[in-house]
């Protein structure tokens, strides 16, 4: 193709010399010596086998061919400019669209606040939210469709680098109906609590197992009456009394249901979930990326008490 022997500069070049009917004030324009102002346009000249510019009377004049070319890359070099133009200041304001995923329980309850204050200050910013879980997250990352995303802990590939960003405090507890009708404290052990009936986020159990293995170093079955990928309904089933499960203390303190719960002590050392910004390492941020999570993780220090 012509476009392949024929470079960007070349025709600016072109477009030059066609506005300022100069050669001479387009290599000043230019930056360039007038040699090669004059050797870009011949080399133009002999990959398009036609002749741009005459030289009469010392002047020179354009060739059809050198107008019916400037009236069809003119209109395009200029666009391109102002496209390059947008994209520079777009690095340098806060303005554009950010992509991120994020769990639903701590996206809804802490994520999506702090944006919402955020985004009210930056009204050129505009985002889309994928909500789902830290492994299904990972594809969008790989494929740039995320720009980053808010995950719980996971072993990703060497390819993706984590930050934590906030932790939340994982407890066991149980309605104070069911607690009684099982003969169950704060203090219930290990055998007290392996064969009662648990609400679990998600079908394997991971995050009963996981408090079990922390809290006794103990592995467990857990007998399960309801799984589902959501924490407020985990909630729900606990407060009704169906059976024992796993929630942030943040969910059991912001729903205020310290009250209908009591929560085992397990050991003293409470078990956390890290909350973790997940990106590709290498990938260039935009400024508007690269604000919104200054300021985020800012927040979150605040709230969470990190240092």
């Amino acid at each position: 193709m012509l476009i392949d022997q024929i470079t960007l500069s070349g025709l600016r070049i072109f477009e030059s010399v066609y506005r300022l009917g100069s050669m001479s004030e387009a290599a000043k324009e230019l930056f360039l010596t007038q040699p090669g102002v004059s050797q870009h346009i011949k080399q133009i000249e002999l990959t398009l086998n036609a002749k741009l510019f005459d030289r009469l009377a010392k002047k020179l004049i354009p060739t059809s061919e050198a107008k019916a070319l400037y009236s069809q890359i003119s209109p395009i070099l200029y666009q391109l400019e102002n496209s390059l133009s947008e994209v520079n200041r777009s690095q340098r304001s806060i303005k554009g669209k950010i992509s991120f995923g994020m769990p639903i329980e701590f996206g809804n309850n802490i994520i999506l606040p702090l944006l919402s204050t955020w985004a009210k200050a930056n009204h050129d910013v505009y985002f889309h939210i994928n909500y789902d879980h830290a492994q299904r997250q990972l594809a969008g990352l790989l494929d740039g469709s995320l720009d980053f995303a808010i995950t719980d802990s996971f072993a990703f590939p060497d390819q993706i680098e984590t930050i934590n960003l906030a932790r939340e405090n994982l407890v066991l507890c149980a309605s104070k109906e069911y607690a009684k009708e099982n003969n169950l404290n704060e203090s219930s052990k290990y055998k007290q609590l392996k064969d009662l009936d648990y609400i679990t986020y998600l079908e394997d159990a991971t995050i009963v197992k996981q408090w079990f293995n922390f809290h006794f170093e103990k592995s467990i079955e857990p007998n399960k009456r309801v799984s589902l990928m959501d924490v407020q309904g985990v909630s729900r089933f606990i407060v009704q009394g169906l059976g024992v499960g796993v929630l942030p203390m943040h969910i059991v303190r912001e729903k205020g249901l310290e009250k209908d719960l009591i929560i085992f002590n397990g050991k003293s050392q409470p078990l956390y979930n890290e909350i973790n910004l997940s990106t590709v390492k290498g990938k260039t941020m935009s400024m508007a990326c690269q604000t919104f999570l200054r300021d985020l993780n800012e927040s979150l220090k605040l709230r969470f008490g990190k240092k």
